[in-house]
């Protein structure tokens, strides 16, 4: 047995540090495909399923998606709609926690599934009502109000500009929410003392699914919806929240269950 922050069964390395190397990679790739864009939706133009304006070239045509040639990497990002549906609250609820939910099918490992599933409830609770309600109340004070005075004013639904240092919820979403939940979830499987079966196969299986939609939607965030600044916030306030969960709830009762 062994507590979830330290070396599982067969020296499987840390929740953590997985966790970290996988986040920080995302972003890195996010850094390098979309450079210094930010994209900014707009109202559809005829024809188009979604506009963008980037702020690196505020005065330039709108993007329109789908479309051919220039820009489409940002359009064929947005056709992964599995990487969007993590954004939505039943995204952001539900789908993390279906792999530990699997894993309450087995009665032998259920008693253990129940406390994993109340650690990560608190997790999401709290990225949810604390990092997420400060930082956003945060930026509000500290910031003036948009205004409309910029090119593409008239061209959002609200009549107004997005200026505003704007820290990148999504990515901290994406790590807590389902990177975090995880990689936890696939390091308590591994390390479980019983033999392998089914649903733990499925349970991995699922965990590992939602981990590469959540570097994929890490890697999107920061390529093309976020500034540098912006996307390195969202990601430290992610790890950060975390580290603090992994502390104050986990290291005080072991996620994996005993022989």
């Amino acid at each position: 047995q062994g507590e979830p922050g330290g070396m599982g069964a067969g020296g499987a390395p840390r929740p953590v540090v997985v966790l970290v190397a996988a986040s920080c990679l995302a972003t890195l790739a996010g850094c390098i495909f979309g450079g210094s864009s930010k994209f900014i939706r707009l109202t559809p133009e005829p024809g188009c399923s979604t506009s963008w304006v980037d702020l690196a070239d505020a005065t330039a045509t709108p993007l329109c998606c789908p479309v051919q040639g220039g820009g489409a990497l940002l359009c064929q990002s947005l056709s992964l709609r599995a990487v969007g549906l993590l954004t939505t609250i039943a995204g952001a609820w539900v789908v993390p926690l279906v792999p530990v939910l699997v894993s309450l099918i087995s009665w032998r490992e259920r008693q253990a599934a129940l406390h994993r599933l109340g650690h990560y409830i608190v997790l999401l609770a709290f990225r949810t009502f604390v990092l997420y309600a400060i930082v956003d109340r945060a930026e509000a004070l500290l910031q003036p109000p948009e205004t409309s005075a910029c090119p593409y004013a008239h061209l959002r639904r609200s009549g107004l500009c997005k200026e505003n240092w704007d820290g990148a919820d999504h990515i901290t979403l994406f790590v807590v929410h389902h990177l975090a939940v995880a990689v936890f979830e696939a390091h308590a499987v591994l390390v479980q003392r019983t033999s392998p079966s089914v649903l733990q196969a499925a349970s991995l299986a699922l965990s590992a699914l939602t981990g590469c939609l959540a570097c994929l939607g890490i890697a999107q965030t920061t390529a093309f919806f976020h500034s540098l600044s912006e996307s390195l916030f969202g990601l430290l306030l992610g790890l950060g929240g975390v580290l603090v969960w992994e502390k104050l709830v986990i290291r005080r009762q072991q996620l994996t269950p005993t022989a």
